[in-house]
């Protein structure tokens, strides 16, 4: 298409370049003259190709993230796990060892929820409501990541007794996140509602509370421990107890 247009673009060069030393003749004249040409006539062409395309930049970039569209950054999770390791997954025994790690730390969380709620009631500490939310996502987390995980493990041509295993560990997992739920879902509200009234509990109210939740502290102490030493002697020791505790309770209520 632009065949035509190389004899007028040969006499721009020619007429922009110097003329070279003149007392030369020869092939020693265009050794002398040729090369600044030809660096004259691609420095002519790039700028004339720039400015011609200039005005189609914006377009042009339009276009190619048309086709080509950034992808959206995966969002990061605050939180992270600390023992399960899917490089483990080929060694099952070592993968379910630190997926039981990942459980009592789990387990360990919701009891700091536990302990923490208590707070608002009797010292009236609304601070630690945030902490409280901060501890159900992250559990939250942790139950989605170690199931995954179990599941995983659990798929593999693995011996009963080894998937046995991952089925409990899924089933502590449900109650300790449970256990968070319980604490953000049902106690927090109440302690919100709590610290906007001007009520106090008694002395004997407060002992009575304080009692009962160090009891629950210790029941979940010793789950805890059960489920890190898989003893079902101490689980049964433990059912019983609380059953027993909670009828206790209920027994108490009826006579108040």
């Amino acid at each position: 298409m632009l065949v035509w247009w190389i004899p007028v673009f040969a006499d721009l060069v020619r007429w922009l370049s110097p003329r070279g030393d003149l007392q030369l003749s020869g092939a020693a004249y265009l050794g002398d003259v040729v090369p600044r040409q030809i660096a004259n006539a691609h420095t002519i062409f790039n700028i004339a190709l720039t400015l011609i395309l200039l005005p189609f930049t914006g377009p042009a970039a339009r276009l190619v993230e048309r086709l080509m569209p950034e992808r959206p950054e995966a969002p990061e999770f605050p939180y992270k796990t600390r023992f399960i390791d899917n490089a483990m997954l080929a060694t099952p025994v070592l993968a379910l060892s630190l997926a039981r790690q990942e459980v009592l730390r789990m387990g360990q969380i919701a009891k700091t929820m536990v302990e923490k709620i208590l707070l608002p009631f009797t010292e009236r500490n609304r601070e630690v409501l945030s902490e409280l939310d901060a501890g159900e996502e992250q559990v939250d987390f942790l139950q989605a990541q170690i199931n995954a995980y179990l599941t995983r493990i659990s798929q593999q041509s693995i011996p009963e007794e080894q998937a046995d295993e991952a089925f409990r560990m899924m089933y502590t997992v449900t109650e300790f996140e449970q256990i968070a739920d319980i604490v953000s879902k049902t106690l927090k509200p109440r302690a919100l509602e709590w610290l906007e009234t001007e009520h106090h509990f008694s002395e004997a109210g407060k002992q009575e509370i304080m009692t009962y939740h160090i009891s629950a502290l210790k029941q979940i102490s010793r789950a805890m421990e059960t489920f890190l030493k898989s003893d079902l002697r101490i689980a049964r020791k433990m059912k019983r107890k609380f059953k027993n505790t909670a009828c206790r309770r209920r027994c108490s209520c009826v006579h108040l």
